[in-house]
């Protein structure tokens, strides 16, 4: 394992580790917790990490590799964490959502009757109106 090949590995595996920002840094640095939590997905620290394994082949795994793919699952493990946490944030919010909706659905579908009732009530009146009016001939009638 202490050839140069597993040495520049190594070295490339801490440069991922370093690169990553830590939950910590990004919690305090953003207020919105579903942001807070897509922030908190590691995906590019799982892209270099993936990136490593398959430069690697096909060929017989170490224990670098063992390394690598136990990181690359701790990290899988932690996206889905937060990606759940998310979800279930996107579900209170539209369950939220729900009532006002259905509150609004109600109050149209009213004054939509209501509507419909004057539009009745204004042609039964103007039919009405019609019946009592006086013909053309009766005007004319009148003039005589």
């Amino acid at each position: 394992m202490s050839t140069p090949l597993a040495s520049q590995r190594l070295l490339r595996l801490e440069e991922i580790l370093a690169q990553s920002r830590t939950p910590a840094v990004v919690a305090d640095a953003v207020a919105d917790p579903v942001k807070r939590h897509l922030e908190s997905v590691p995906l590019e620290r799982i892209r270099q990490l993936t990136a490593e394994l398959e430069a690697r082949g096909a060929g017989a795994t170490d224990e670098i590799d063992a390394v690598v793919m136990r990181l690359l699952l701790t990290d899988y493990v932690a996206a889905v964490t937060h990606l759940r946490a998310v979800t279930r944030a996107a579900e209170a919010h539209m369950d939220a959502a729900s009532g006002p909706i259905a509150d609004v659905r109600q109050f149209v579908w009213r004054e939509l009757k209501l509507q419909e009732a004057r539009r009745q009530a204004a042609e039964q009146l103007s039919s009405t109106y019609e019946g009592l009016r006086p013909t053309r001939l009766q005007d004319e009638g009148s003039d005589v």
